[in-house]
């Protein structure tokens, strides 16, 4: 049985991450993926902030595409804004995921693929884990990063948390947009039940394309209505296309260190609940998870692992319990009062409220400056809202 100071399950970015920075402090890191080669399939838009380019120095080379605008839909109503300066980049998930992975090797790190973890025991001041594939590894504490809904949450006792999922089913094409520098987002619960549905510009003349939904069923169908409804991509078949599908699991887990085992990124619900975007969230946690575990190892004091849900409830919880509330609201309005929502915002001075102050890895705080154009007959569902601010 190989034994390491530290075993991180889950070679996506919030794992690598986690693993780069504790091998860099002098410690043997794992990591234990069960896919066979690191980021792929790409389970993500890829639609980040400047604020996540820059916080994880992106490299030029992995960015497919600049976002400066996006037009947005809702029963017949458009709603479209565009910035002078970048707002938003497109980065080759697969790429990217690579890229961690090799800087971790360079540093040290071990990178088991292949490798899925199918039962673990606690033993002492150690965790055992049983792979798929015959061996066994040995660590002194443990990163669960192995994404949603994962089944290495229960083996460590992190109970299923009360969580909402949204099934996403995404493709490349080649498409025909009016602006490559613009998303282009579609509200319609006929196709995305309570979520949305999404055009993405990468570059090339190719676009990520999909959407969300709450219901489990035809989702295929749902996308091949939604190729239908848009104009840019009713002549596609989507049977010949490749498809990628994943989940996004939308509430907050109170529970994230357990002993010597901290979850983090989508296995803690670390993700923004009104785009459900994880990058940002997660890679924030993994750095704080890294860092507790480092002091954790170096004094060889336990309680020092703590200090990572401070800092996630400091930093990272807010964002999640704000994202909720949005979600909230969402979710409680039919499609046409989201209509009549963008059609509110459809103004020179809402438009430049949101040029100038959106931010999509933290968006309750424009939604608050846009809440003077709601006209009276949606005030209801910002009710909750109002309450949150003035408490």
């Amino acid at each position: 049985m190989e034994t390491f100071d530290v075993a991180v399950i889950g070679a996506g970015p919030i794992g690598l991450t986690a693993a780069n920075i504790i091998a860099k402090n002098g410690f043997s890191v794992c990591v234990l993926e069960r896919r066979v080669k690191i980021g792929y399939p790409s389970h993500c838009s890829g639609l980040v902030s400047a604020r996540f380019i820059e916080e994880n120095s992106v490299k030029p080379e992995l960015v497919l595409n600049t976002i400066k605008g996006a037009y947005l839909f809702a029963d017949e109503e458009l709603l479209s804004f565009k910035s002078e300066e970048s707002r938003a980049f497109v980065i080759n998930r697969e790429k990217f995921d690579q890229s961690l992975a090799a800087e971790a090797q360079k540093n040290g790190v071990i990178i088991f693929t292949n490798s899925a973890v199918v039962s673990a025991k606690k033993r002492g001041t150690h965790s055992e884990l049983y792979l798929q594939n015959g061996k066994a590894i040995k660590a002194r504490s443990v990163i669960i990063a192995s994404g949603a809904k994962s089944g290495v949450n229960r083996m460590f006792g992190f109970n299923d948390d009360e969580s909402e999922v949204i099934y996403t089913i995404q493709t490349d094409m080649e498409v025909s947009l009016p602006d490559s520098e613009s998303v282009y987002m579609y509200v319609d619960s006929s196709f995305a039940h309570n979520w949305f549905a999404w055009i993405i510009p990468i570059g090339r003349g190719l676009a990520h394309i999909g959407l969300g939904t709450d219901r489990t069923e035809n989702i295929v169908d749902d996308l091949k209505k939604f190729f239908r409804s848009s104009e840019f991509t009713k002549d596609a078949n989507v049977e010949r296309l490749n498809l990628v599908g994943w989940i996004i699991p939308i509430g907050y887990a109170k529970k994230i260190v357990n002993g010597r085992v901290l979850r983090v990124g989508d296995a803690a619900l670390q993700i923004k609940p009104f785009s459900g975007g994880g990058l940002y969230t997660g890679m924030k946690a993994a750095r704080f998870a890294a860092e507790a575990v480092v002091k954790a190892l170096k004094t060889e004091n336990v309680s020092a692992l703590n200090e990572y849900k401070s800092n996630v409830d400091r930093e990272i919880t807010p964002i999640v319990k704000r994202g909720l509330l949005l979600r909230r609201i969402y979710r409680s309005m039919s499609d046409r009062d989201k209509a009549l929502f963008l059609k509110g915002l459809n103004n020179d001075e809402a438009k430049r409220i949101i040029t100038e102050s959106g931010d999509i890895d933290s968006p309750f705080f424009v939604g608050v400056k846009l809440l003077r154009f709601v006209g009276a007959p949606l005030m209801h569902y910002f009710k909750d809202l109002l309450v949150g601010i003035n408490a």
